[in-house]
């Protein structure tokens, strides 16, 4: 009986033993969130020696394996779990770092352990297992899995409209920013128009800004390699400026840069089923996600005086995607920011819209008209 029991006891050390020697931080603001939607944790998520894991039951669940005998099974003499869905077999051996996936070996990242009786995994290993794209929101804390059939259609649109985008030679388009307080009726709007042709360096724009009954606006032309802009009696006229038409045109990629330099924005948009038809498709995000911010053309943000404000309460993006050319066709951010300064919440509204891509059309001429 005495060494029946000291096999138990040592059993139960040895089986505890990764909760005990390993460095274990238990993090309850980590959230899984699968295609759009958060799962409620049964057990709380931790980080082993920088690595994530979650719990095993949780994430296989939200994977869509059905929790069962049959799909998720514990061999307790071996010290080996199981998951079965479908064609895919995975199995984990615990504080081991390999793996077997349909009978081959795989080299883990971070092994599966016993933490409080509870299996922990690995999520990027199970989940890309699974045909899910495993991602990461280092703003919010947030383990991002994605439908991996879906993750790849979502990044071949966003690499097809950088590509399109990036080869703009004619271009009309229209950038409208709304700003104003939740519990306030003043809304600030600034809306600028473009006309531009590459190939025979002109441009034309047109820029305006209401707040209540104060009204701004500016105009200006480049051709020719000269710049024009009207006087006080409203006489276009050539003014002397050390802008040449890079710069303009580099003011232009503002229209048309859909390069995305943020990789976890692959993770965070699908396809907007009801909205997409035969003609334009629309990509959206379903997770709120704080680096989309830095997505906004620098217009808004001086606008909306980002950096000083305090927390992004809502921050949601569609684009508007040609399906027969490829070219973006509009864009429109709504955001909600606190200000603890003005005791309210602050929405902003960025719309472009483009009317006109590589079409041949004449720029607008105001020296003739």
């Amino acid at each position: 009986m005495k060494k029946l029991l000291a096999g138990i006891f040592i059993g139960a050390l040895l089986f505890t033993s990764v909760s005990m020697a390993a460095d274990v931080t238990e993090r309850q603001d980590i959230q899984i969130v699968v295609n759009g939607g958060v799962v409620e944790n049964g057990n709380t998520p931790i980080i082993v020696n920088s690595r994530t894991l979650l719990p095993l039951r949780d994430l296989v669940t939200a994977l869509g394996v059905p929790n069962d005998s049959e799909h998720i099974i514990w061999d307790n003499e071996e010290r080996k779990v199981y998951i079965n869905s479908e064609d895919t077999h995975i199995e984990l051996t615990i504080d081991s770092d390999i793996a077997l996936l349909n009978g081959e070996e795989m080299i883990l990242d971070a092994p599966a352990i016993i933490y409080n009786d509870f299996t922990y995994i690995p999520a990027r290993f199970v989940g890309e297992a699974l045909n899910k794209k495993i991602g990461w929101d280092s703003y919010d804390s947030k383990v991002l899995v994605r439908d991996g059939e879906m993750y790849g259609e979502v990044r071949q649109v966003f690499a097809d409209t950088e590509r399109i985008m990036a080869d703009v030679r004619t271009l009309k388009a229209t950038a409208a920013v709304d700003l104003g307080y939740q519990n306030s009726g003043d809304v600030m709007n600034i809306k600028t128009y473009m006309e531009l042709d590459l190939p025979k360096e002109e441009v034309y724009t047109v820029a305006e800004a209401k707040f209540a009954d104060l009204v701004s606006s500016n105009e200006q032309y480049f051709a020719g390699g000269k710049y024009y802009t009207p006087n006080e009696l409203g006489v276009w006229e050539e003014t002397y400026t050390d802008q040449t038409f890079e710069v303009l045109k580099n003011y232009a990629n503002d229209f048309t840069d859909f390069s995305i330099k943020d990789e976890t924005l692959y993770d965070i948009f699908t396809i907007d089923t009801e909205k997409t038809n035969e003609e334009v498709l629309v990509l959206r995000n379903d997770v709120m996600y704080k680096g989309l911010m830095e997505e906004l053309n620098g217009t808004a943000q001086s606008a909306i005086g980002a950096e000083e404000l305090g927390e992004i309460k809502e921050l949601t993006f569609e684009y508007y995607i040609n399906r027969a050319t490829g070219n973006v066709e509009s864009l429109i951010a709504t955001m909600v920011i606190e200000d603890a300064k003005a005791n309210d919440d602050m929405y902003v509204k960025v719309e472009l819209e483009i009317s006109e891509f590589n079409t041949d059309f004449t720029v607008y001429n105001p020296l003739v008209y």
